[in-house]
């Protein structure tokens, strides 16, 4: 399982966006619907949605890619 964009990705809309971690204050926000919280937890819940996607049968899980801005 990639942990690619686990710490970029919001965990409420989907949106994957390198502004949305701040790596020195360890604070994520999302610039599109502003959700907050630190950045190790967001990847912890990103991979967990990796894990449930997992579980349910899908071999190689990943994300929707469709709201990638770098």
């Amino acid at each position: 399982m990639s942990a690619k964009y686990t710490s970029q990705r919001c965990p409420r809309c989907g949106q994957i966006r390198k502004e949305n971690r701040n790596h020195s204050l360890h604070e994520y926000k999302c610039v599109n619907c502003g959700f907050r919280t630190n950045d190790d937890r967001v990847g912890a819940m990103n991979l967990q949605e990796l894990g449930k996607q997992y579980i349910s049968g899908i071999e190689k899980p990943k994300f929707e890619l469709n709201n990638v801005t770098d």
